[in-house]
């Protein structure tokens, strides 16, 4: 039997949600804060906004995640725990 592909494409989907970091995303959970402090909770179309700011949020962050990680790929590699990131790591 052989080992399967190395880049199939649902490894690389993991791959990639693992380098976006997604652990990360909970800190902009602070955005709901806003509804919070003016006290508009039930409002559904800040809410919607609010959502909608968070996944932006988590996007940003993620992609500023994979460009550093592009751009230290070859320093990555020789750092302890940083070698096993999806793109240090191939």
């Amino acid at each position: 039997m052989e080992p399967p592909p190395a880049h199939t494409p649902l490894r690389l989907l993991r791959a990639l949600i693992k380098a976006i970091r997604p652990n990360q995303a909970h800190k902009n959970l602070f955005v709901f804060m806003a509804l919070v402090f003016v006290g508009r909770l039930s409002d559904t179309t800040l809410l919607s906004r609010v959502v909608a700011a968070f996944f932006l949020f988590t996007f940003a962050s993620g992609s500023v995640y994979l460009f550093n990680d592009l751009l230290d790929v070859e320093q990555d590699r020789q750092h302890p725990k940083k070698r096993n990131r999806p793109i240090a790591s191939g």
